[in-house]
């Protein structure tokens, strides 16, 4: 029976981190400890600030990215003949993890197709 594998918890957290930093960045800069930064906190403000319409494009392209790869995970899922729920799973995951979640999937896939 095919079983569903989840994202190690560094992977979670490193993906999370990062879409809720450019989020922030996108939509609330003033939410930066900038001053508390250093020159470095200075620097990252002044480019959200400068910059935020690119930002916010960025985030818009990395959320329909993920999209994508979820339905790609989903239809991988689904020819591989993984349960509903784990087809959920997968989808799931890949919405949030995109290619760490992804490519494992993509590895099992391409093993099935070997045995065939």
């Amino acid at each position: 029976m095919k079983e569903f594998k989840y994202m190690t918890p560094l992977q979670a957290f490193i993906i999370l981190f990062g879409a809720g930093s450019l989020g922030i960045l996108s939509f609330s800069p003033n939410l930066l400890p900038c001053h508390q930064l250093g020159n470095v906190g200075d620097g990252l403000c002044t480019f959200a600030k400068e910059y935020n319409n690119g930002l916010k494009t960025a985030f818009f392209v990395l959320v329909f990215i993920h999209i994508l790869e979820g339905l790609v995970a989903w239809k991988l899922s689904r020819d591989l003949e993984y349960n509903t729920l784990d087809q959920m799973k997968w989808l799931l995951q890949t919405l949030y993890g995109g290619i760490f979640s992804l490519r494992p999937l993509m590895k099992i896939k391409a093993g099935a197709k070997k045995q065939a």
